[in-house]
């Protein structure tokens, strides 16, 4: 269904993706890559991905640009460079009024994950666990989404504030979300880069505005 408007009895939760569904443009890997302005580097590893023995080790040489990088810049700067989607903030506080909780779950550094989560009112959020040391990235991943599963951090999250994913929305645009679409009550692709991420959902929009998915006018 597209554009169709969402039923929202009986959802305790919704859980949104990061890159490309409540953030455009540069994703968060990326926006770290900016910070140390070592975006050409960056390019490079994009360009050169598969000549990596793994993807993980793609990811892993990324971030390992982001080395010495204070949280509190990512934090400072998440504003200025990231392009947002429209009335976050807004539609996660009207959420709240319906007793709704939101989460974010990502194959992003968890660092920007958190940071996004707290500017938007998020209850609960998971991403790739960074190392940091004296309030700076050691450029090394804990544990990376991909090890984990966005279903388990669900799981935990889904415990964490007392509900099920049978009482959940899932918010996502590409295929690394389907895991979660699968195992939500509802599901929801959001400006999907693909078509064949649209046939895996419920529902599918097409907007700027995250206000006009959840309550439309």
């Amino acid at each position: 269904m597209k554009n169709s408007k969402l039923n929202l009895n009986g959802i305790e939760l919704v859980c949104f993706d990061l890159d490309d569904t409540l953030i455009r443009g540069i994703h968060s890997m990326m926006y770290l890559a900016i910070l140390v302005h070592k975006f050409p580097e960056f390019m490079r590893f994009e360009q050169m991905k598969d000549r990596f023995p793994s993807w993980l080790r793609s990811e892993s040489a990324k971030l390992n640009l982001a080395k010495g990088l204070e949280i509190s810049v990512i934090e400072n700067r998440f504003g200025k460079h990231l392009k947002e989607l429209r009335n976050i903030k807004e539609t996660v506080d009207k959420l709240h009024e319906k007793g709704i909780k939101c989460a974010v779950i990502s194959t992003g550094p968890e660092p920007v994950v958190a940071t996004g989560c707290k500017r938007w009112g998020m209850d609960a959020c998971a991403g790739s666990k960074c190392e940091i040391e004296d309030g700076r990235l050691t450029g090394r991943y804990i544990e990376h989404m991909s090890e984990r599963g966005k279903g388990a951090a669900l799981a935990d999250i889904c415990r964490q504030l007392g509900t099920t994913a049978q009482n959940t929305i899932a918010v996502g645009d590409g295929f690394s979300d389907i895991e979660l679409f699968e195992a939500c009550k509802i599901s929801v692709a959001l400006n999907p880069f693909d078509e064949n991420v649209s046939k895996q959902t419920d529902y599918t929009f097409f907007t700027d505005d995250l206000m006009s998915v959840f309550f439309p006018q």
